[in-house]
């Protein structure tokens, strides 16, 4: 009865917030983990493991928020061009252990866990690690924690393209000219809400080849904080400034 209790009193206090229920879907470009070490005089590497600490406080955060969905772009697809070094620590320790852990908590939350991204060129414990974080919470039916890994927006677009061409070519897609909900549909984001907010640290206010479609008009957010400085004070802010734009979405409102 007493832990019933406890649940009841979290809940009242979650719902009780006037950011609660606010946003549907936050995409967060977590960038800032190198300059974040680099002022420490700490290796790239440093700033990585204190980001990861930082998203998962991120994720609890919106969770509590009513927050249905949370994209992190984790690793881009330009990424590969990295340092071997450094790809070698994301891929083979810090990606791991944060799916691990994010797969934990998920279960215990009732959160599902998504990838997007091209999976191919993963390392072998890396995919694994995907199929089992992905399967492990597949049931769930709370907030959706998407990872985008190995992941571009024009190459997502290309692969929609050709798949609907392919279709067309072998009779599988038929009717008038494909329209925007169609082209939706073969986007790995298909059953997803559109991002309405991006949260982008570090002051860099651009897109990076993140969920070029699906952001079509999302409200972008870019704080001159370093990620791994990224607070739940921060994010409450975020969603504040998300409240208060008009989204008009080409249309004109009242004044």
């Amino acid at each position: 009865m007493g832990s019933e209790l406890n649940t009841l009193a979290k809940t009242s206090l979650k719902t009780a917030s006037p950011l609660y229920g606010a946003v549907d879907h936050v995409a967060i470009t977590m960038d800032g983990n190198g300059r974040w070490a680099r002022k420490r005089n700490r290796p790239r590497t440093f700033g990585h493991r204190k980001g990861a600490q930082v998203a998962f406080d991120i994720v609890k955060y919106a969770e509590s928020l009513g927050v249905k969905v949370v994209t992190l772009y984790a690793f881009s697809y330009e990424n590969w061009q990295r340092s071997a070094e450094e790809v070698g620590f994301l891929m083979e320790i810090l990606l791991p252990e944060t799916l691990r852990k994010a797969s934990d908590y998920a279960e215990d939350s009732n959160i599902r866990i998504r990838v997007m991204g091209e999976l191919d060129p993963l390392p072998k414990g890396v995919r694994a690690q995907v199929e089992e974080s992905v399967r492990r919470t597949e049931a769930n039916t709370g907030m959706i924690l998407n990872f985008a890994i190995s992941y571009s927006g024009r190459r997502e677009i290309l692969a929609a393209v050709e798949k609907i061409v392919q279709q067309r070519l072998d009779g599988r897609l038929t009717g008038p000219v494909c329209d925007e909900e169609t082209f939706s549909h073969f986007l790995q984001t298909a059953d997803l809400p559109d991002p309405d907010l991006h949260i982008r640290c570090g002051g860099v206010n651009r897109l990076s080849n993140f969920m070029l479609w699906q952001m079509a008009y999302t409200e972008l957010y870019a704080p001159d904080i370093l990620w791994p400085d990224f607070t739940e004070e921060d994010f409450a802010d975020a969603v504040r400034h998300f409240i208060k734009q008009p989204r008009k979405y080409g249309k004109v409102t009242e004044e």
